[in-house]
């Protein structure tokens, strides 16, 4: 059996910000997420407007 656990979340963004800011809010440390703004991977200096999709993934490593 395999248990699956899944976190979604969904922000509601009223203004411009940065996605620093938005990690910092968040309470997510950037070196161990990657984010997804409008589909491309995105910088922690890159704007995000209200109306922006974004996505939060943890970065996974393996060897």
């Amino acid at each position: 059996m395999v248990e699956q656990k899944t976190l979604v979340k969904e922000v509601l963004i009223k203004e411009k910000k940065t996605v620093a800011s938005l990690m910092e809010e968040l309470g997510l440390n950037p070196k161990l997420h990657a984010v997804l703004l409008d589909g491309r991977r995105a910088n922690e200096s890159d704007v995000i407007d209200p109306d922006s999709k974004i996505i939060i993934l943890p970065k996974i490593r393996g060897g």
